[in-house]
C-alpha cells in the first residue's frame, strides 16, 4: 500500500513538474516582450531615420567616401481594423548632406487591392503591399506606386517604393524606420501593448517636419534625386 501511494506521488509529482516547466517556458516567450497571437486590428507608429546613397542598383563596391548620401528623417503611422488599412502615412525630410536641394515627401492613400486580411503575427510582424500616392513638398508626385511595407518583430519598419514608378527618386533602396509605438486593439486592457527594448510607450509622437520649400518640380522630372 505504502509502495504504491510512493509510485502514485511520484507520477503526479512528475506529472506537475512537466506541466509548471512548459508554463514556466510559455513565460519566458511571452512576459519579456508580451508577444501575443496574430491580430488584425492594430496601430503603430514610430521615426524614419535612413540613408539612401546616390548610386544605380547594379553597384557591388560602394566608395563610402565619395558616394553622394542623403538623410531621411521623419514620422510614419499605420492603423489596421479588421484586417484592413484604416490610415497609413508617412512624412520625411530629406536632402543631401551638405545641405542643398532639401525637401519633403509624404507616402500616403495606402491601398491593398488583396482581399486576404492583414495580420500582425505572434512575434509583431506584418507585410502589406499595395499602392500609395507620393508627394513632394506637399504636391503630388507619382500616384498608383507599388508599395511593401514591412514590420519587423515590432521594432523596425521598412518602405520599399518601386523604383521605376518614381523615376529612380529613392535610388531603388528601401526607407528605414524604427517604431515607436506598437499597440493591439482588441485583447484585454491590462495587456495592450507590445513591448520591445526599442518601444517607447510615450502616446505620442513630436517629430516636427520642417516647412515645406517650394518644389522644383511637380511631376518629378526635375527634382533631384532624394
Amino acid at each position: 500500500m505504502n509502495l504504491f501511494s510512493l509510485a502514485d506521488l511520484m507520477k503526479t509529482s512528475l506529472t506537475l513538474f512537466t506541466l509548471l516547466f512548459v508554463i514556466s517556458l510559455i513565460s519566458v516567450h511571452t512576459s519579456g516582450n508580451k508577444i501575443f497571437a496574430a491580430n488584425d486590428t492594430f496601430s503603430a507608429n514610430g521615426q524614419i531615420g535612413s540613408l539612401v546613397l546616390g548610386m544605380p542598383p547594379s553597384t557591388n563596391t560602394v566608395n563610402m567616401s565619395s558616394v553622394d548620401k542623403f538623410v531621411l528623417s521623419g514620422y510614419w503611422k499605420l492603423v489596421t481594423e479588421n484586417g484592413k488599412i484604416a490610415d497609413f502615412t508617412s512624412e520625411f525630410y530629406t536632402g543631401h548632406v551638405n545641405g542643398a536641394n532639401n525637401h519633403t515627401h509624404e507616402i500616403t492613400n495606402l491601398r491593398v487591392q488583396d482581399d486576404k486580411p492583414l495580420q500582425l503575427s505572434a512575434d509583431g510582424s506584418t507585410q502589406i503591399s499595395g499602392l500609395t500616392d507620393v508627394k513632394t513638398n506637399g504636391k503630388n508626385a507619382w500616384n498608383d506606386v507599388p508599395t511593401t511595407i514591412s514590420v519587423s518583430k515590432g521594432r523596425t519598419i521598412s518602405i520599399d517604393i518601386a523604383d521605376n514608378e518614381t523615376q529612380r527618386h529613392f535610388m531603388d533602396q528601401p526607407i528605414y524606420g524604427i517604431v515607436k509605438d506598437l499597440t493591439i486593439m482588441n485583447i484585454s486592457s491590462n495587456d495592450t501593448m507590445l513591448n520591445s527594448n526599442m518601444t517607447n510607450k510615450t502616446g505620442s509622437l513630436n517629430t516636427t517636419i520642417p516647412e515645406r520649400l517650394p518644389p522644383q518640380s511637380i511631376n518629378g522630372s526635375n527634382v533631384p534625386k532624394i
